[in-house]
């Protein structure tokens, strides 16, 4: 039993109506997932409810906690305010995986495509961040950060004595937006000419959300503080990467064969020295 590793699921929400039901679609899926191997591995879930900041942290099921969030700079300030409270409550997983209500959007999650617990194992082992790379295979940057890749920020796993250590998840708050796009709309200025975003960069967020996203919408007057509430988003997804990367935190893809071949290559070595022993 000492052997056997913890998990402890970060589940951010905030529009339960749009996403009923998406918290019971993931425990699901994980135990699913992890029925092979329930006996190496334990999950715990704490769900941070950001449309109820106020509430305090219960127990609500079996190795299932709740607490209100922090809706402030949407699901980053929500997953601080998640990591926050397991230092608060003394909890200590070996690995955090760091998910929200939004998981589902496209019809699929890499939860279902690879053993979880290969990648639970591999996370608690190497300092890394491992979950779906994304990119436009077009070199973007923000700042003197390249973004050209970066991990989806509605599932990733990471080694928890890393992420407790690593600072807030919000890279650009709300209240430093101003320095990117104006406040109010401006048909023919939507990004600041001074703001630190790459013409590339700036390109692909416009593309982005009104031709490409599953939730796209037209620029205008109405929609513009919706617009820079999603913008921000994506700086502050692109960025985490970003600094994961620069505090030497690799980035890795849950496809990535070296998480199969570690695993692998160990068995093959415990299996070979157990039959050399008998």
């Amino acid at each position: 039993m000492g052997n056997k590793l913890s998990l402890f699921v970060i589940f951010n929400q905030y529009d339960t109506e749009k996403y009923s039901g998406t918290f019971l679609r993931l425990q699901k899926i994980l135990s699913d997932n992890l029925s092979q191997t329930k006996n190496k591995i334990s999950v715990s879930y704490l769900i941070v409810d950001n449309r109820r900041e106020d509430l305090p942290f219960e127990k609500i099921g079996d190795n299932v906690f709740k607490v209100g969030g922090n809706n402030s700079d949407r699901e980053f300030s929500g997953l601080d305010k998640g990591i926050q409270e397991l230092q608060v409550q003394g909890f200590k997983p070996d690995v955090v995986l760091c998910s929200n209500d939004s998981f589902l959007v496209y019809g699929w999650t890499f939860l279902e495509k690879v053993p979880v617990y290969n990648l639970v194992r591999y996370a608690s082992r190497h300092n890394c961040l491992i979950g779906h790379i994304d990119t436009k295979e077009i070199p973007f940057q923000i700042y003197s950060h390249d973004v050209t890749e970066w991990i989806c920020t509605n599932g990733f796993f990471i080694r928890w004595s890393s992420l407790k250590t690593f600072g807030s998840l919000v890279s650009l708050g709300m209240e430093k937006l101003s320095s990117f796009m104006p406040v109010e709309y401006k048909e023919n200025e939507i990004f600041l000419s001074a703001a630190p975003l790459s013409e590339n960069y700036r390109k692909m967020v416009i593309q982005w959300l009104t031709e490409e996203w599953h939730g796209k919408f037209q620029i205008s007057e109405k929609t513009w503080e919706y617009f820079r509430i999603k913008t921000c988003a994506m700086i502050n997804e692109s960025l985490l990467s970003a600094r994961m990367k620069e505090r030497g935190i690799r980035i890795i893809s849950y496809k990535d064969p070296i998480i199969m071949k570690s695993h692998w290559l160990k068995e093959f070595c415990r299996n070979l020295f157990s039959k050399r022993v008998n």
